[in-house]
This record gives C-alpha cells, sequence and structure tokens, in this order.
C-alpha cells in the first residue's frame, strides 16, 4: 500500500450535511435531499455553512498562520450553492485544498457544476472522488469524469473505501488507468474511534470546532484495562 497515496489533511470543513445520495453504509448523519440548493440554502439555512461563518471561524482558529492541507466535505458539497465561495477562503489559508465529494456533478452540464469545476481549477484543488462498493459508481462514469477533470487540468484523487485489503485491491482493478500515486486506501471506518482526527481539528456547518467527523457511529466500550467490552 506504501505506493498509493497518503491522504492526510490537517484540517477538514463540512460545508454541509445535505446529500443527495443515499449509500448504504454511510456514517454520516445526512439529510437526504434532491431539492434545488438554492431553495433549500433559503429555507433551511442550518444546514450550510456560510463563507461569512467560515471565514471568521478560520481566523479565529489560524490567526495569520496557514495549514499545509485542507479538505472541503458533506454531506455533499456541490449541494452548497456557495461552494465556489468556501473554496476560494480555503485556498487562502491552505497550501493545498481538497475537495471530497462523489462527483455526479462532474458530469453535468449545470450552471453551478461548471462554477465548481473553474473555481477548482482556478484555485488548484484536488477533486478527491469516492469510488468503491458503497458510493456504487460505475467504472465508465468515473472514466468519464477523471477525463473531463483532466481536460480542464483539475488534479484528482480515487479514494477507495473497504474494510479490507483484498476488497480494495478488487475495486482497485476497475480503474487500472489511474496511476498508483492518484489512488488513497481508506479502511472503512466500524467505530467512532476509527475516524480521522485532523491536527487542527473539524469545522462544522455552524462554524464550531470538533475533534473528528460528524457521525453516527460510537465509539466501542472499553474497560478500566483499555479492552473493549
Amino acid at each position: 500500500m506504501k505506493s498509493h497515496f497518503d491522504f492526510k489533511p490537517d484540517l477538514l470543513i463540512e460545508t454541509t450535511s445535505v446529500c443527495d445520495r443515499m449509500c448504504a453504509g454511510c456514517y454520516a448523519p445526512n439529510v437526504v435531499s434532491a431539492e434545488d440548493g438554492m431553495r433549500l440554502y433559503a429555507s433551511n439555512p442550518n444546514l450550510f455553512l456560510r463563507p461569512t461563518v467560515m471565514a471568521k471561524a478560520i481566523q479565529n482558529r489560524l490567526g495569520s498562520n496557514k495549514v499545509a492541507c485542507s479538505a472541503l466535505r458533506g454531506g455533499e458539497p456541490s449541494r452548497h450553492p456557495e461552494l465556489d465561495q468556501l473554496l476560494e477562503i480555503a485556498a487562502c489559508f491552505s497550501g493545498v485544498v481538497y475537495l471530497e465529494t462523489h462527483g455526479r456533478w462532474i458530469l453535468q452540464s449545470s450552471e453551478q457544476s461548471l462554477g465548481i469545476l473553474q473555481s477548482c481549477s482556478r484555485h488548484s484543488v484536488v477533486v478527491k472522488i469516492s469510488f468503491d462498493r458503497m458510493h456504487g459508481l460505475p467504472a465508465e462514469q468515473l472514466r468519464a469524469m477523471t477525463d473531463r477533470l483532466a481536460s480542464m487540468d483539475i488534479r484528482y484523487v480515487i479514494a477507495i473505501t473497504e474494510m479490507k485489503e483484498e476488497l480494495f485491491l478488487k475495486t482497485r482493478s476497475l480503474c487500472d488507468w489511474i496511476p498508483d500515486g492518484q489512488i488513497v486506501f481508506q479502511k472503512k471506518s466500524l467505530d467512532g474511534s476509527d475516524l480521522i482526527v485532523p491536527d487542527f481539528g473539524v469545522m462544522r456547518v455552524d462554524g464550531t470546532f470538533g475533534k473528528t467527523v460528524n457521525s453516527k457511529l460510537k465509539e466501542k466500550a472499553t474497560d478500566s484495562r483499555g479492552v473493549v467490552a
């Protein structure tokens, strides 16, 4: 596995708790909705991170400092109608910005999808696409996505989340046109203690910070010796 990409963001930013897909096994407590993003943003602003809130929270957290790597995620971040503004803010305090997504929007011809792609190109954002059994993305669609990103000189990595290495390798074989250096192997989390813990924490949609990502998973109970009960 050492030849694959090692994804270790310093800061995670949860842009929205809204997602338009209900993937089996997803640990995030998402609000699943296919409603127009702008209308949902207007009627349920609590489900989205406001650009002004993000900028203020980052200023309070980092001051004039920068982080090497930040990642914007969801829910599904493409559901945020002001995602381009969030990416611009992130680019100001991050050496590298990642956009974690299921990627379906990449193949759409809508104004918002084109705007996100242009923002990714302008700010050198790396698009991190989930490709595994949980997300159910067909290989031919992934190929079309990576072709479009490459045509716009947008960098990307592919995240494969599986329980075991043999399952990862099986999924990996389905996207053999992608170099190992652009493949992330993520072990599927079974409880809260498995979740990523960035050095600078996780920004929630309300601008507060947590230790790790928002999740429905609970940590395993242990006794006084640290043994799982």
